[in-house]
This record gives C-alpha cells, sequence and structure tokens, in this order.
C-alpha cells in the first residue's frame, strides 16, 4: 500500500502516530526539513529535551500541537524525522514496516 508523504496511518499505536504527524506537520508548515539535515552536535549534548528545543528547535516547537512528550517521546519523534529527511518518505515506511522490495 502507498503512503503519501505524511500519512503516518501504518503507525498501530495512536499516540506515537499522533506524534509523528503533528512534528512532520510541523516541520512541513515552517519550511523546516532542512534542519533536519543540520549538524546538531551542540543541540543534542543538550541537557533535556527542552534544550534541544530553545537551541535549535523553537520555530518548529511553537507550531506543534501534541504536547504529551516526555525527553524520550520527543527525542524519538526528532530522530524519525531525522530518519524521513536523510533517508525519503518511502524509505521510512519501509524501515517502520520492515518490507522488503523484491
Amino acid at each position: 500500500m502507498a503512503y503519501i508523504p505524511g500519512d503516518f496511518t501504518f503507525i498501530k499505536d495512536v499516540e506515537e502516530r499522533a506524534m509523528l504527524s503533528d512534528m512532520y506537520e510541523a516541520l512541513r508548515n515552517t519550511d523546516s526539513w532542512p534542519l533536519m539535515l543540520a549538524d546538531h552536535t551542540q543541540c543534542n549534548n543538550a541537557q533535556s529535551h527542552l534544550g534541544f528545543v530553545h537551541i535549535c528547535f523553537s520555530k518548529v516547537h511553537k507550531e506543534m500541537k501534541y504536547d504529551r512528550h516526555s525527553g524520550v517521546t520527543y527525542r524519538f519523534t526528532v530522530e524519525n524525522m531525522q530518519y524521513i529527511a536523510k533517508n525519503g518518505w518511502e524509505a521510512y515506511i519501509l524501515f517502520r514496516t520492515n518490507e522488503t522490495t523484491h
């Protein structure tokens, strides 16, 4: 089944789907996808996910509506967006669904 970019319906967990969809839309709405390709050494060394937000991600964070993140879920969501930015949507779907191409 083909999924258009940003359609996370293949993610079964409702909360996970909401987190991913929200950040994907925030990145798109703020034209911030290039941020996902940047070197985030300074950001990754931040003390918490809030440090990451303030240093590198404030414009995107303001656009987000999902408000139930912990530090772990925020980092997980950012890492998923980085995977999409670096490898593309189709590769992400394959990675997340463990599908193989023939």
